[in-house]
């Protein structure tokens, strides 16, 4: 055999830098996906953790009275129904007042699976509330007496387990509907709770 005979030098493949190179690919267009997923539900949903816009959009729902002033957290607003959060601006996980109302024409449609989508919805920012007890009360609400829901139990406060209770009521309201759940904690959580709720006034 002579030199010009001798078979071309292989080349060497690397078949796991092309593997590497197809998963970063797949990272990256999967992160993608995500913030475009991310964009598109706070479009669609107007959502927006600014404060003065939360706090803004709850006084729009309702006036309230938290002692030692409030600070908003959370707002959303999908049209047929918009919420939003407001917590104590002296001790932030002491108080959680969550407001919601359903437009005049939403609740010409299917207001049950309205409110109960507002309920589940308030229910997932109420943290580490651990209910022990639940009882219906009449309480007042817009001018009119309601039954609210009461949830008693506990909860975790830096770092320690503290009383806590929850009030929850729905009324109509100038063809609207309006939903409130109210969440305080510590050794006067009750006081807190009937003097926050004694400010409450629909609009």
């Amino acid at each position: 055999m002579t030199p010009s005979d001798s078979p071309p030098p292989k080349k060497s493949v690397n078949v796991w830098k092309w593997v590497g190179i197809g998963c970063a690919g797949l990272l990256v267009l999967g992160i993608g996906a995500i913030a475009a997923a991310v964009y598109f539900f706070q479009r669609t949903v107007n959502m927006s953790f600014d404060a003065d816009s939360a706090e803004q959009v709850a006084n729009d729902i309702i006036d309230f009275e938290i002692p030692g002033g409030s600070e908003g957290f959370m707002s959303m607003d999908m049209g047929m129904f918009k919420m939003a959060g407001v917590l104590s601006a002296t001790n932030p996980e002491g108080t959680i007042l969550l407001v919601g109302q359903i437009s005049e024409t939403a609740m010409q449609g299917d207001p049950e699976s309205l409110e109960q989508a507002m309920q589940d919805s308030m229910a997932d920012q109420t943290g580490s509330f651990q209910v022990q007890e639940q009882r219906l009360e009449p309480r007042e609400l817009c001018g009119q007496t309601v039954q609210a829901t009461i949830l008693q139990g506990e909860q975790t406060v830096g770092g320690q387990t503290v009383p806590a209770l929850t009030y929850q009521a729905f009324t109509t309201y100038n063809g609207e509907g309006i939903f409130v759940s109210l969440t305080t904690s510590g050794d006067d959580a009750e006081t807190q709770a009937n003097s926050i709720w004694g400010s409450l006034a629909c609009k």
